[in-house]
């Protein structure tokens, strides 16, 4: 083997390591900086944090190092670089990322996003990081070229040290063999005690472990969905399932699930800036809607959210939400036409929608992906925006009858867009009504054109659900309308951050939602409307939605219980709960009223 050969070989030997042990320490900085700022840091953790990140990557490095040094260079041997690199290097620089855009490191609901997104909405969501993302990637272009010309040069000089020599050439097994040993020893000790999650105790994990073991919970997680399915759809649970119908003719019920609206930033819910327009003016006399004034998501995020919103999970902490059947099957078995109209992607096996969607005797894929995913009416795709959505509505909910008896009750569940990431692409140019120089709040002006984008997603929302409810107005119809989480917008916790997920503070969970009962319904069913309305003011959350609609339907279960149903006399305020994987968190009442009624 040639000097020039020995020297390269030996430069990205020496690379990896000092570029692992930069990161190493890094990471392991920046999660005791987390840990400091949450009160859960002691000297131990202190200590203990770096060593086993520290320990951890220079065992797996000596033994690839080990295997490395026993092959031949010209066949396998770059192939071992690769798998090493991607290996112990990828989840180092994730951990760096999402701490730095996030301040969070790998955890299981980060893991559960990932793997539900698609490359549409990755990219959509990659673009909006804006001068940040921008700012990062010649950063860290600049950090591996220094780090590797540093090697080189440190190479060169001391190619002959002794000391240098045997750091890069690890022969002895013993050696190997013990840091190792000690490596393992690190990661069973960072796994034991831990949650599926790994959030609890983050500074007893390292990110190599973190990573692995939270990817390997999440998709042994979702391997069993099709197990669900078959649980959900099982006769066990629709034992006794009896239906009284409120009413005596057939009623159509309407769920529009928006997409991270935040209730505080709406005008309707006394947001300075008029971005709900519609909702404001409709509201006020209480006739036509009942807008609630205190609700809160069961998550911060669509999956953890959605969990709860169409099943009957509960309050129950120890039994899961997929234990329980979801709303399309109970109304289907109850005798609803059901129906499911989507803006977003239901076939992605990770997603939470694709367990609900494809319970529904028709479901209409309408999302904007239209050149990822095969839709059968391309003409309603064609639109990027959720006004799509209302031909799809117009039209399906006309022809229902040609496949149902028209005297069924039916059931239509739309999912919007809403005000996902990227905000900029939810709305048309139309209405770019706030402009980013009035954020005067936001001290960049990336926060500000963001925040202006988000405001104008919400308008053009406001704009939608008027279209939307005009449709069932002249109908015997019930509308419900509420998001499945908020969103941080440059909140003062996480400055610079747009976006869900990440915890379950006040923004995150802080949720519009609304009824609407068409006129004849009112004037038919005064009573039903009066039962609506005295919820107005109790603090609710949509982990109760399924068993407060079935009950109000007239539908009752074996699930059904009525100190969690919002619309009964018999509701008991029982504690909020928004779950984050595994951690629990109780959600405050309001104190103050701030909707009209």
């Amino acid at each position: 083997m040639s000097l020039q050969t020995k020297l390269k070989q030996n430069t990205y030997q020496l690379f990896l390591l000092i570029l692992g042990s930069i990161l190493s320490v890094f990471v392991s900085i920046w999660i005791i900086h987390i840990a400091i700022e949450n009160n859960e840091l002691s000297g131990y953790n202190l200590f203990l944090a770096p060593l086993l990140q520290t320990l951890y990557f220079l065992g797996a490095h000596f033994v690839f190092s080990f295997i490395y040094r026993s092959i031949s260079w010209r066949k396998i041997a770059p192939i071992l670089l690769i798998i090493e690199t991607a290996t112990i290097f990828i989840p180092y620089f994730l951990d760096c990322a999402l701490l730095f855009y996030f301040h969070r490191s790998y955890i299981y609901d980060i893991s559960q996003s990932i793997l539900a997104s698609n490359p549409q909405e990755a990219w959509e969501f990659i673009t909006s990081l804006g001068f940040r993302l921008l700012l990062m990637i010649p950063t860290a272009l600049l950090g591996l070229f220094a780090t590797f010309l540093f090697a080189f040069k440190l190479l060169r000089k001391y190619q002959n040290h002794r000391s240098l020599r045997w750091l890069l050439q690890p022969s002895r097994s013993l050696i190997v063999v013990s840091v190792f040993t000690w490596s393992c020893i690190a990661l069973l000790q960072s796994y034991r005690g831990l949650s599926r999650n790994f959030e609890e105790n983050q500074p007893y994990s390292t990110s190599i472990d973190r990573f692995y073991w939270t990817t390997y919970a999440v998709l042994r997680d979702r391997q069993d969905l099709s197990q669900h399915l078959l649980e959900m759809k099982s006769p066990e649970h629709f034992k006794g399932l009896t239906h009284h119908p409120t009413l005596g003719a057939p009623l159509k019920v309407v769920v529009i699930l928006g997409e991270s609206a935040r209730a505080d930033l709406m005008s309707a819910y006394g947001y300075e800036r008029p971005t709900t327009p519609w909702l404001d003016s409709i509201s006020k006399n209480g006739n036509e809607v009942v807008l609630f004034n205190d609700v809160c998501s069961s998550g911060p995020n669509t999956i953890m959210s959605s969990q709860r919103i169409f099943t009957f999970w509960n309050n129950t902490p120890n039994k899961a939400w997929y234990n329980y059947p979801d709303l399309t099957n109970v109304l289907a078995h109850a005798g609803y036409y059901t129906q499911w109209i989507t803006q977003q992607n239901p076939q992605n096996m990770y997603a939470i929608e694709r367990l609900f969607a494809n319970s529904a005797h028709k479901l209409y894929k309408t999302h904007r992906y239209t050149s990822l995913y095969k839709i059968k009416d391309s003409s309603l795709s064609a639109m990027a925006y959720d006004e799509a959505l209302l031909p799809a509505l117009h039209r399906y909910d006309s022809q229902h009858a040609t496949h149902v008896n028209n005297k069924n009750n039916v059931f239509t569940m739309v999912h919007l867009m809403g005000s996902h990431q990227n905000y900029s692409e939810r709305y048309p140019p139309a209405f770019d009504f706030f402009k980013a120089k009035d954020m005067k709040e936001c001290l960049t002006e990336d926060a500000k054109q963001q925040k202006a984008a988000y405001l104008n997603s919400l308008r053009y929302t406001d704009h939608l659900l008027e279209k939307m409810i005009k449709l069932y107005s002249s109908q015997r119809a019930l509308v419900f309308y509420f998001s499945d989480h908020g969103e941080m917008i440059d909140e003062p916790q996480q400055p610079g951050y747009f976006g869900h997920g990440t915890n379950v503070d006040h923004p995150t969970i802080d949720i519009p939602f609304f009824v609407y009962a068409s006129p004849q319904l009112r004037k038919e069913h005064p009573e039903l409307w009066e039962r609506i309305k005295k919820a107005q003011f109790r603090p609710i959350s949509t982990a109760w939605f399924t068993n407060s609609l079935t009950s109000l339907l007239g539908i009752r279960t074996k699930y059904n219980d009525e100190r969690y149903n919002f619309f009964s006399d018999k509701f008991a305020n029982p504690t909020r709960i928004a779950v984050q994987g595994d951690e629990r968190h109780t959600v405050p009442p309001l104190k103050r009223k701030r909707v009209k009624g």
